[in-house]
């Protein structure tokens, strides 16, 4: 039965229904994301965030970095577990990058990164992406390796422009070590990555986590203005 006063199967406002955080799937809820069949839905949560629309901030901030018009954002690291946005594993890019760059360095396929597996996989890396065999990397042959590191996925309409993909955050941090004449030599390459590796693997352990790598992309990438979770996230 009913609860007296109230018409049978009413919820109190504020109740959740059983399909979800905002009622049926699919709905929109209060803060512009979907539930389950629509874009950005988890499970029927609503995270207040849409990965396309995320990406797309985040490819105009890079565009702005690479045209020197902006510097980009400097975030703090805050330790294991805390990323620059404070939620677990700490919201920003390196949710998106950091799962696929842990695959990608991991050789032996233990879910750790050690220095040797970081330097295998980045010779490797420039003497593939090195199309003009001069043995230094332009921000051009940079992006076009990035971009087979990291893919962008099919978005459909709700994509960002054309020629962007998640890698392109990777380019600002690491030209940061090219000479004066925008290339990037491989000695240069390797300190920057021993500075990183040095600064992320945040428990000392002489290896990298899934969330440590998270954090600390996190860290150089930076978040662009205006994008992060809901509080509490």
């Amino acid at each position: 039965p009913g609860r007296p006063g109230r018409p049978e199967g009413e919820r109190r406002p504020g109740m959740r229904s059983p399909m979800g955080p905002f009622g049926e799937p699919g709905m929109r809820g209060p803060r512009g994301t979907r539930g389950p069949g629509g874009p950005g839905g988890c499970g029927g949560m609503d995270f207040g965030f849409s990965l396309a629309s995320w990406i797309e901030g985040r490819y105009q901030s890079v565009q702005d970095q690479l045209d020197g018009k902006t510097e980009g954002t400097v975030l703090k690291m805050r330790g294991p577990g805390g990323g620059p946005q404070g939620g677990p594993g700490g919201f920003g890019p390196g949710m998106f990058l950091g799962p696929q760059l842990l695959t990608h360095l991991d050789q032996d396929q233990n879910h750790l990164v050690n220095l040797s597996e970081i330097k295998a996989s980045w010779n490797r890396w420039e003497t593939t992406w090195d199309s003009d065999k001069d043995n230094f990397l332009t921000e051009k042959e940079l992006n076009q390796g990035l971009a087979q590191l990291f893919p962008m996925p099919d978005l459909g309409p709700m994509g960002p422009p054309a020629g962007f993909h998640p890698g392109m955050m990777l380019i600002q941090p690491l030209m940061k070590k090219a000479d004066g004449q925008g290339k990037l030599h491989p000695a240069a390459a390797a300190q920057l990555w021993e500075e990183w590796f040095t600064t992320w693997d945040s428990d000392q352990s002489d290896t990298w986590t899934e969330q440590e790598i998270i954090t600390g992309l996190n860290q150089v990438v930076g978040t662009p203005p205006g994008f992060g979770p809901p509080p509490g996230f």
